[in-house]
């Protein structure tokens, strides 16, 4: 399936997505070898959610016990985006959109760049979807200068995180930049029809930074070639 949001692949080529049924248990996993910026990084992905479901559809996150974990999900019972983070029990992040998301036949570009060095909160969290920056219910706002579970030593996933939460749906052009916070531009640009499309990115990765295109689907461990070359 093409990931464009009119159908259609941009100027980055994008022409393969990955399809997580949370029936079979799918999903990608890595384990973080060495620990690197925790406080700076950017998530980028093409996502259609398949159906509604009262489910929390995990998108991205990083896990080694329940109070060790981060996530980045669809929140089936409001149809949010939300962003959690605890660390050794305490609550860093709990965030969520004030928009809901529906429409269970479209592709979106989902964006979350985290800065925990910026000055201001407003600028430490920001998601954006479709090209627009969202505004946030901020239940937990993430301190200055907090290392979040992002680049820790440990587990990461991608459609999945702990127990029964999984992705039930597509995911494509999956590009996760170490060290930098960046915005949707970096990754889409708008068309002469004003819809967004992927573009390449011409920017570096950092230490544990990867980009999953999904064009080698010779094996199931291929699906996972990262396409940065990391």
């Amino acid at each position: 399936m093409l990931a464009g949001a009119s159908g259609a692949g941009g100027g980055d080529d994008t022409q393969r997505s990955l399809r997580f049924n949370a029936g079979d248990s799918a999903h990608l996993s890595r384990t973080v070898s060495s620990s690197s910026n925790r406080k700076t990084y950017t998530f980028s992905t093409w996502v259609k959610k398949v159906s509604s479901d009262s489910l929390v559809n995990m998108i991205f996150g990083s896990y080694t016990d329940g109070s060790n974990r981060l996530y980045l999900a669809h929140q089936g019972a409001t149809d949010k985006i939300l962003l959690y983070c605890r660390i050794g029990g305490a609550d860093i992040v709990e965030i969520t959109t004030d928009a809901v998301f529906r429409d269970y036949s479209a592709w979106m570009h989902l964006v979350l760049s985290i800065d925990s060095t910026a000055s201001a909160s407003a600028d430490r969290v920001k998601i954006y979807i479709n090209g627009t920056q969202q505004s946030l219910n901020t239940a937990v706002a993430l301190g200055q200068n907090v290392d979040t579970y992002i680049n820790a030593a440990a587990p990461h996933y991608i459609g999945f995180l702990s127990g029964a939460s999984y992705l039930n749906g597509y995911l494509a052009d999956i590009q996760f930049v170490d060290g930098q916070a960046l915005d949707y531009t970096s990754f889409t640009e708008f068309d002469a029809n004003g819809v967004l499309q992927p573009k390449a990115y011409s920017g570096t990765y950092g230490t544990n930074g990867f980009h999953l295109d999904f064009k080698d689907n010779s094996s199931s461990a291929a699906l996972g070639n990262d396409a940065a070359g990391s």
